[in-house]
């Protein structure tokens, strides 16, 4: 009887372990907090005055224009509308671009930047003016890669705690993932990355703000700095 009774609460046990519910991740780098425009800028300010319910729209919509392969890239130089996005700077940093448009050139005429995708990164500060990036209208092809899953990523991040270490590609190769296409721009709603148009961001933040944006169980307190 004692054995039936070791072994039965040995099954319960290990029931209740598979359903037990996972604690909240717990972010490395995220502090709670997302940073409001810096002092004095004017482009992030911007983009800070738009309700991030909106921004959040503005985003879709651009990610829904330039997934269509068959959208004419003539209409973002009509489109007055605060567009943000995020582009790899090299494999540890991400960088934040704006002021989409098309360059065309006038007829009989040849330009470097023509039929390029044209942004901007960098605020508009005495010293310096923003950077003008021309891209292949290509990047908006998806490109196959290893679609890193959630689990995967934050399993990584919780062992490493705030000592990770980019890129983080290295370490989640090794297991089994998906893979998926995806765009070699990735639009994002402004308000999470005020801080970006500046300087370049860590992925891992980034990540982690929209966790904390689309995840009501992540254990922090999701508010907006005012500088």
């Amino acid at each position: 009887m004692a054995a039936a009774a070791t072994l039965l609460a040995q099954q319960q046990l290990i029931l209740a372990q598979q359903q037990a519910v996972p604690p909240a991740y717990q972010p490395v780098s995220y502090n709670g907090t997302l940073p409001g425009a810096p002092p004095n800028s004017t482009v992030a300010a911007a983009f800070g005055a738009i309700d991030p319910a909106q921004s959040r729209q503005n985003a879709d919509n651009l990610f829904t224009f330039l997934s269509d392969q068959g959208s004419n890239l003539l209409q973002l130089n009509g489109d007055k509308t605060l567009y943000a996005g995020l582009v790899l700077v090299n494999t540890a940093r991400v960088k934040v671009i704006y002021g989409f448009g098309y360059s065309t050139a006038p007829l009989g005429q040849a330009s470097p930047v023509n039929d390029k995708i044209l942004a901007m990164t960098g605020e508009y500060i005495a010293t310096r003016q923003p950077t003008v990036f021309a891209f292949e209208p290509t990047i908006r092809n998806k490109t196959d890669i290893i679609a890193f899953t959630a689990q995967g990523i934050e399993a990584n991040l919780t062992t490493a705690g705030a000592g990770f270490r980019l890129p983080l590609a290295r370490a989640l190769a090794q297991v089994a993932n998906p893979r998926v296409n995806i765009m070699q721009c990735a639009p994002i709603p402004a308000h999470l990355v005020l801080d970006g148009f500046n300087e370049d961001l860590c992925p891992v933040e980034v990540y982690e703000r929209l966790l904390a944006c689309t995840i009501p169980s992540i254990a922090v307190e999701y508010r907006v700095s005012h500088h």
